[in-house]
């Protein structure tokens, strides 16, 4: 059975040219909607059914925190436990009903700042209300819950969750009731092989402490050379021939049972039942495709239109009012673009084309640094507004704010656009601040007819330290 992670938004393992890329978790928290989110979840599991994929690594329950985790950012629905919680529920809801498997992630709860691909986040207690979404969704019936390599010290000090028994037996499976597959991160992360020293004994750990399936990373990724993802494949072959080893050692020195993994085998074995797609029928038929998108399409829109949040806007500054030669700048910084668990960056920028829709003449400028100079003065002269769009950040070492604090003394409305994690807008000196958590083209448009008078009923989904000194 097929597995990938299609979150939407910002994390999408199928971002294809031809496949509708629908606004991600966060979007989906500022429209505090869990119909729309039922919706949008059903949305992208016909197009992975389609597609001949019958598991989803979706939905996050992780609740936004204040520190702002990197490897969170607007796949996270928000901060409220009870909001992010009907959210949640109303995902798996969806996507199992569109015959997809859904997975709860990352249990118990993701903390910390620091990115769990590169270190081991710890914390020293969950957050309240941090197991609210994954009871929600293990009552909606989840088929997989992931455990984090996050620890938790008043849990398990000192232990990643997904080699914690106090975690996998103790939470998941015997307080919160849990009986369905328990699925690892992704064992490839070198934070995780550096804990356990190697890749086997972390395979093996993750077992005795309750694990059902490993996950390890593959490789199809359109995007590299083809020698790059052939040299990556070599190496990922090395490690599941050592997890095999590892493993088969464990049950013949008797650290692992055989009815221990029998029981995994039966967990699995029973998911697989549910949701494998057994009718070649099914598979890659051109019409169900075309429907299945055509509907995503429809949701992208619904829930972008629902989404747009203006978080500040000064006195008559929306919407644009342009003169028939007034021309509206738009500066884009730069993406932050090595996040791990971030496909969005990628995306195509089609802001200008969405403001022309709106009979708006639009001078591009494509900043390579936050720092560079800006077009000369003359042509900045002509401008009659801006859009600065920065897309994570402030995940970024660059300053991301460099350029709106250049315009800011322009005698013309500033809008600073954040299309990834709303942070960005955390101190900004424009006179407009809007978040579309997401930079595909249905939330780009929506902006565009916010600028020019459509009215925004996106709610920010979190609060936070840095967002509160703005």
């Amino acid at each position: 059975m097929l597995m990938v992670n299609q979150e939407g938004g910002r994390f999408n393992g199928l971002d294809w040219p031809d496949v509708t890329l629908l606004p991600g978790a966060m979007a989906l928290g500022a429209s505090g909607d869990p119909e729309l989110a039922r919706e949008v979840a059903v949305a992208v599991a016909e197009q992975l059914r389609a597609l001949g994929v019958a598991w989803n690594l979706a939905p996050v329950c992780d609740l936004y925190g204040p520190d702002g985790n990197p490897a969170l950012g607007t796949r996270s629905f928000g901060s409220d436990p009870e909001r992010v919680a009907a959210l949640v529920a109303a995902w798996v809801k969806g996507t199992q009903a569109a015959g997809v498997a859904a997975t709860a992630k990352h249990f118990p709860g993701l903390g910390g700042g620091v990115d769990p691909h590169t270190g081991i986040s710890a914390v020293k207690s969950l957050p309240g209300g941090a197991l609210l979404p994954f009871q929600e969704a293990i009552s909606a019936q989840v088929g997989a819950v992931m455990v984090g390599s996050q620890s938790v010290a008043d849990i398990d000090p000192g232990v990643p969750a997904l080699f914690s028994p106090k975690v996998v037996e103790d939470l998941l499976r015997d307080r919160l009731g849990f009986t369905g597959v328990v699925v690892t991160e992704n064992l490839s992360i070198p934070a995780v092989i550096r804990h356990a020293g190697g890749i086997g004994e972390a395979a093996v750990r993750a077992i005795e402490a309750g694990a059902d399936l490993l996950l390890l990373d593959s490789e199809i990724g359109r995007r590299k050379p083809e020698h790059a993802v052939r040299e990556s494949n070599t190496v990922l072959a090395i490690r599941r021939e050592a997890v095999v080893a590892a493993v088969m050692r464990a049950v013949e020195t008797g650290r692992l049972t055989r009815e221990r993994l029998a029981a995994s085998v039966r967990r699995v074995d029973a998911l697989t039942a549910r949701f494998a797609i057994s009718d070649p029928g099914e598979l890659l038929d051109e019409q169900t495709w075309q429907d299945a998108d055509r509907r995503a399409a429809a949701a992208a829109l619904r829930v972008a239109r629902s989404a747009v949040t203006v978080v500040r806007a000064d006195a008559d500054a929306l919407p644009l009012r342009l003169s028939p030669s007034g021309v509206v700048g738009v500066v884009r910084i730069p993406p932050a673009s090595k996040l791990r668990a971030d496909t969005s960056w990628r995306a195509p920028f089609t802001l200008p084309n969405a403001l022309q829709e709106h009979h708006a003449r639009v001078q591009f400028v494509d900043v390579p640094e936050p720092g560079d100079a800006l077009p000369a003065a003359t042509s900045i002269n002509r401008w009659e507004a801006a859009v600065v769009v920065t897309h994570n950040g402030c995940h970024s070492s660059a300053d991301h704010l460099a350029v709106a604090r250049k315009l800011s003394a322009k005698p013309f409305p500033i809008i600073h656009l954040a299309t990834g994690d709303p942070v960005d807008l955390a101190e900004s000196p424009a006179q407009v601040t809007i978040a579309s958590y997401s930079p595909d083209p249905a939330s780009i448009r929506s902006v565009a007819h916010v600028l020019f008078g459509a009215r925004a009923t996106g709610i920010l989904p979190f609060r936070s330290p840095v967002w509160d000194k703005s």
